[in-house]
């Protein structure tokens, strides 16, 4: 496991009063990753690159990313040691030191919350919410089977009970307002990405978001989970929706949303000849 280009703990001179922000992306294809701030309160400032609308000052708080999540978490430097730490490890992380000395490390706390996006921050204006007027609605079941894929017997990972390239297209119009429901009633968690866009997310398991808008593009669903989002259609195109760890995608949990009146030359199965990574 290594953090940007260090396997190890990476160390810091930071001036005490200087404002510190920190992009944490997990790019693993298969696991949640846990960050964890101490020696500072902090706020989560953006998720997925959407800034959040008065975030809450956070403390003895663990963030949970999914594959291709993104946190963006501000403090200002203290007058002694911060340290993230990557999987609650006191050998992976970032060690910051307003001195240059790197001889002590906050120890970690005992009991720790884990943030929660649901409630987080302050309510704001959105151009669409869960009492809006929708164009279309569509349902998205997550699920697995066990079954023959390219030639192999697997445990597969089925979107709608198919698995590409059978999956069905959720088709749009340029202008419409979609709700979607997620619902995942496999064993593991989905990472799940539509490209193209941030959706607004509504609820999750019957609880309404009350706290900043959330918008995502990387939403992780865990099994039993079931997530209403929304999104206006308004970047046309032949969009992937996918699982973002990969090897979920690669045995079956990948679809297209498509734009009425917007086509392509280009085919999708094996039987094209196509080879992609």
């Amino acid at each position: 496991m290594a953090i940007g280009d260090h396997d190890g703990l990476q160390q810091r001179a930071i001036p005490a009063g200087t404002p510190v922000r920190l992009r944490l992306i997990n790019t693993d294809d298969w696991v949640r990753q846990t960050f964890t701030l101490t020696g500072a309160p902090f706020q989560v400032a953006a998720i997925d690159g959407t800034d959040l609308n008065e975030p809450e000052t956070l403390q003895d708080t663990q963030l949970v990313l999914t594959t291709g999540g993104r946190y963006d978490v501000t403090f200002v430097m203290p007058d002694h040691p911060v340290m993230l730490r990557v999987g609650g490890r006191d050998d992976l992380g970032i060690l910051m030191s307003p001195d240059g000395q790197f001889d002590r490390i906050p120890p970690l706390p005992e009991k720790l919350e884990t943030f929660d996006p649901l409630d987080y921050g302050a309510p704001a204006a959105t151009p669409f919410g869960a009492d809006s007027d929708f164009d279309r609605e569509f349902t998205l079941v997550l699920d697995n089977k066990l079954g023959f894929f390219n030639g192999t017997f697997e445990m597969l990972y089925t979107m709608n009970g198919e698995v590409f390239p059978n999956t069905p297209m959720f088709m749009v119009r340029e202008g419409e307002r979609i709700k979607m429901t997620i619902i995942n009633r496999g064993a593991v968690d989905h990472p799940m990405h539509l490209h193209g866009r941030h959706v607004l997310v509504l609820s999750r398991n019957g609880v309404p978001s009350t706290g900043s808008p959330w918008w995502s593009d990387t939403l992780d669903v865990l099994p039993g989970d079931v997530y209403e989002i929304a999104f206006r259609a308004d970047n046309p195109g032949i969009w992937m929706d996918h699982c973002h760890n990969l090897v979920h995608a690669e045995l079956g949990m990948t679809m297209h949303l498509g734009y009425t009146g917007v086509t392509t030359p280009f085919k999708v199965g094996r039987a094209t000849g196509n080879r992609p990574e």
